[in-house]
């Protein structure tokens, strides 16, 4: 690689971040008791395969991000729409796929580790601005998630 190449790449780094930092999108405006809320609603549509109203959730830029650090199944590229977010959870966690949920606190927010029937582990957090879900962060990587599971 030339050192123009370098260059142009470090550019195109130093647009793209001064174009995020200008946006001043805020990851966390909810607080706990609005975060309650939403997850609650959120694992509700989920477990119920609720399209609806799991589009009705989440933002229509929203962003669901997922680790599984090549240890456990996670989507390879972040999911990126309200209706691509809704589909993705439908589709991973909805009634054709039994999961159990328990409620905790994960990075100081509310959060919950969802274990599936093949016995893997998900950490589950949410972004959420206005009233609207604006990420969804799923970890499944076991050398971070919170607690063994069990």
């Amino acid at each position: 690689m030339d050192g123009g190449s370098v260059t142009r790449r470090c550019r195109q780094l130093q647009h793209r971040a001064e174009a995020r930092i200008r946006q001043d999108r805020r990851r966390f405006t909810a607080g706990p008791a609005e975060q309650e809320r939403l997850l609650d609603a959120f694992l509700a549509a989920a477990r119920d395969g609720d399209l609806a109203a799991l589009t009705g959730l989440v933002a229509h830029d929203a962003i669901a991000w997922t680790d599984g650090g090549g240890r456990v199944t996670a989507a390879r590229n972040p999911i990126v729409g309200a209706d691509r977010v809704a589909r993705f959870v439908a589709g991973a966690y909805g009634p054709r796929c039994p999961v159990t949920v328990r409620r905790m606190e994960l990075n100081g927010r509310p959060g919950a580790l969802i274990g599936k029937s093949v016995g893997t582990f998900y950490a589950l957090t949410l972004a959420a601005v206005a009233g609207r879900i604006t990420g969804l962060y799923l970890v499944g990587n076991p050398e971070k998630l919170p607690v063994p599971p069990g």
